[in-house]
């Protein structure tokens, strides 16, 4: 089997791509993430993140704005969650 260039040029780009997100999850503290944005920390979808991990009783609480506000987490304590797991080191 021969691969071309432009397939290899693809597939090293898909990598990248996906390192850089890992990258920016880790490094990334903004004030609130989103059920998206946990996933992606996680590097898992956000439905295996809402059926899975944020079900979970020791898994920080969202926080809440309003009544119909989608949840919300502060990053750091989903970040000491993972340690906790040890999920990430």
């Amino acid at each position: 089997m021969v691969i071309s260039q432009n397939e290899i040029v693809n597939l090293f780009s898909g990598i990248l791509d996906k390192l850089d997100a890992l990258i920016r999850a880790q490094t990334d503290n903004s004030n609130l993430w989103n059920a998206e944005r946990c996933a992606n920390f996680f590097s898992c979808s956000r439905s295996h993140f809402k059926t899975r991990i944020a079900c979970k009783p020791d898994f920080p609480r969202p926080v809440k704005l309003n009544k119909t506000a989608h949840s919300l987490w502060i990053p750091l304590e989903v970040k000491k969650f993972a340690e906790r797991k040890q999920l990430i080191k």
